[in-house]
């Protein structure tokens, strides 16, 4: 009996919630049990399939894992890229906080209310990224820019410094977050560069087990193509 039809057999059973990466190596092994045993790249070869066929087959199989692996490496710059990000973010925040807190106790009082709405200081903070880096922004330029805002906040030890420091630390954030979503970018290409490869892997593989899983057996096909005499003397020496 053809080993060969176990494989197959068991495959079809298999729920499609498995592992892609355990179904890949039994497809390897699967594919070399055909190519290294005679009987079994015979039926491949009544099948329609040559043997180079077959060995291209497997090179499509090292594709598949030689794209894994790519995508495994840009998953994790991906990954270490936003979290020197976060981090980075998270300190920014923090000072930012502190110093709000100190602004509006500042600017409190009825007659700032302007500068209280210049600086953001009232309201629900957004959650969005692009809007909080852009409330830090503004709070820290008009910090910069206007007097009247600069002298208060330095009597609460907000220096000029301090805000160029912290306007600085805006930019490196944004930049920081413009590299994650690039290694975003990259990873996610990766990740269809694997699957399409896959994808492409599994229809030849679909294919081609359709096909082989109808295919005599080359014993089986010797005896229908054999002249009816010998037909009934095999029929014999299997009775």
């Amino acid at each position: 009996m053809d080993p060969t039809n176990d494989t197959i057999n068991s495959t079809a059973k298999r729920k499609e919630s498995n592992d892609w990466q355990t179904e890949l190596m039994e497809a390897d092994t699967f594919l070399s049990t055909i190519v290294g045993k005679e009987d079994t790249l015979a039926r491949a070869n009544n099948a329609g399939y040559s043997r180079a066929e077959l060995v291209n087959a497997q090179a499509m199989v090292k594709e598949v894992w030689a794209a894994d692996l790519i995508w495994e490496n840009k998953q994790s710059e991906k990954d270490q890229q936003y979290k020197v990000f976060k981090q980075s973010f998270r300190n920014l925040e923090k000072e930012y906080m502190a110093h709000l807190t100190k602004a509006r106790r500042l600017f409190e009082s009825e007659e700032d209310r302007g500068i209280a709405r210049q600086l953001k200081l009232e309201g629900d903070r957004p959650r969005k990224f692009t809007l909080i880096i852009n409330y830090i922004s503004k709070f820290y330029q008009f910090a910069l820019q206007e007097k009247e805002i600069s002298n208060k906040l330095k009597t609460r030890s907000v220096s000029t410094e301090l805000v160029e420091q912290m306007l600085r630390m805006v930019e490196e954030v944004v930049e920081l977050h413009h590299m994650a979503k690039k290694k975003e970018k990259i990873a996610q290409d990766a990740t269809a560069d694997r699957n399409k490869k896959l994808k492409a892997f599994h229809k030849w593989l679909r294919d081609f087990k359709a096909i082989y899983k109808r295919t005599p057996a080359p014993t089986d096909l010797a005896d229908d193509e054999a002249p009816a005499s010998s037909k009934v003397k095999t029929a014999a020496l299997k009775a």
